[in-house]
């Protein structure tokens, strides 16, 4: 016998691959310098050379699969098209009466860039190809090997193998004769099945010490103990009788007098027990209603307990009475900053005074520009408060100026938006003023807009506004 090793093979062919002969051949004779064998089956070459395609691309093998076993391909792919686009690997066999190849097997399918390995799950012929079939129209780029597994995959049928015998043959008669594997494995069922139930007692592996079956007696004496094991011999050095019943104390020791007077352990619980006992007795008498009583000073019957402050109507404010009254002033107090506790402020007479919708950084008026509105042209009379915040308007107030010519006067939410407020300016000094309750409410971050209907020319409209905004 002979080996030899990574022989380049030529086809003849555009792309002439590398075999890997890992099985040794016989050699024949000299034939030119060396003369082998025919290859009986590939062991390992390449399938592709790295490349570039879109659409279904057909390999196939230089040499035939002698062997006729299982094939493993090795896809390297350097470049996927991506977007869930992939690669199956299909097994085709040909059939040598027609020239024709059939698809036999998909082993595999390639989705995205890296080393696949697949194999067969079917003996291939010794007439194959490989397609590589991609799912869309992306571009492809990679190379491949394949190799035989030979001996991988064979079929055996029933009886054809003496040694593993049918599937008819009888049980084995005995454990050491000469029988095929599926004699032997029925002769172990049927010892699992019938010789260890008999083994069995009480349902238990019987476990027999020595011959005989009657108890077997076993003495804690004749145990070796392990080193510094106490004994009755050494405890007794340890904690003699009368110490233990002195710290411990008999079964008629008597309770001490006092709970720090001294005495044995029996005697100390004894002691808990009796106060224990008393305290109980206590309980009944504690509850009020069925509840504890948690005395808020000295209690008196039928009285309740109320939770007030320590500054009466008329009295002189000190300390941190807890009141709902207002804090009655002449004068504004010093101004607190925000986020602090302020109190209601009220007149001498406890007449609470409000501010109504807003604080007053909040508010907002505007002026009847010189001439007033003079034609259609929406006005801007309050620009857009922000992010989320909307303008409101409490009060409007309006004069027509011109001597001949009435027009109707809007307020919109918006430019040429939504009209929230429509009145009447009649000409020569005509107008009206109007406190909104509830104002007039404009879309958040959206500006508040006036105009008149009826162009007055030279002579205009005045108009005034006043508001305030708000995040809600």
């Amino acid at each position: 016998m002979a080996t030899e090793t990574n022989r380049v093979i030529s086809t003849g062919a555009a792309n002439d691959f590398q075999v890997d002969v890992v099985n040794a051949h016989n050699k024949l004779g000299d034939r030119g310098s060396v003369a082998w064998q025919p290859l009986v089956g590939l062991e390992q070459a390449n399938l592709l050379s790295s490349t570039s395609f879109t659409t279904t691309q057909t390999v196939v093998p230089a040499l035939m699969n002698l062997n006729q076993a299982g094939v493993e391909i090795t896809v390297n792919t350097t470049v996927a098209p991506g977007g869930g686009q992939t690669l199956d690997v299909v097994i085709d066999h040909k059939d040598f009466v027609t020239g024709n190849y059939f698809a036999a097997e998909t082993i595999g399918t390639v989705t995205g860039t890296g080393e696949s390995v697949f194999q067969t799950a079917k003996p291939v012929p010794q007439g194959w190809q490989t397609r590589l079939v991609p799912s869309g129209a992306g571009t492809w780029t990679l190379s491949g090997s394949y190799s035989s597994l030979a001996g991988l995959l064979q079929k055996i049928a029933d009886g054809d193998n003496v040694a593993l015998g049918a599937k008819a043959d009888a049980a084995a008669t005995t454990d050491a004769g000469t029988f095929s594997l599926i004699a032997l494995f029925k002769r172990l069922l049927q010892k699992l099945t019938t010789q260890l139930p008999a083994a069995l007692v009480g349902g238990r592996l019987d476990v027999n010490i020595g011959a005989s079956s009657a108890t077997v007696p076993v003495s804690a004496a004749s145990l070796p103990l392990p080193t510094g094991a106490a004994t009755e011999a050494t405890l007794a050095t340890r904690l003699s009788e009368s110490d233990f019943d002195t710290k411990i104390g008999s079964l008629t020791e008597t309770a001490p007098a006092t709970d720090t007077a001294s005495s044995g352990l029996n005697g100390r619980l004894q002691r808990v027990a009796q106060r224990l006992t008393s305290l109980i007795a206590l309980v009944p008498a504690a509850l009020v209603g069925g509840r504890f009583d948690v005395n808020v000073g000295a209690y008196t019957a039928g009285a309740v307990t109320e939770v007030q402050g320590d500054g009466a109507h008329a009295a002189t404010i000190s300390g941190n009475p807890v009141r709902t009254g207002a804090r009655g002033m002449s004068a504004d107090f010093t101004a607190v900053t925000t986020g602090q506790t302020v109190d209601d402020l009220a007149t001498l007479l406890g007449k609470r005074i409000n501010l109504p919708f807003a604080l007053p950084a909040n508010t907002w008026s505007y002026p009847a520009a010189a001439g007033g509105l003079v034609n259609t042209t929406g006005v801007t009379a309050k620009a857009a408060a922000g992010a989320g915040i909307r303008n409101y308007v409490t009060k409007v107030g309006l004069v027509n100026s011109h001597q001949t010519i009435s027009t109707e006067i809007v307020i919109r939410d918006g430019a040429a938006g939504t009209v929230l407020w429509r009145g009447w300016a009649q000409a020569a000094g005509g107008g009206q003023v109007e406190v909104l309750d509830p104002p007039l409410r404009g879309t958040a971050n959206t500006l508040i807009e006036i105009a008149e209907i009826t162009t007055t020319a030279t002579a205009g409209v005045l108009v005034n506004l006043q508001g305030y905004i708000a995040s809600e």
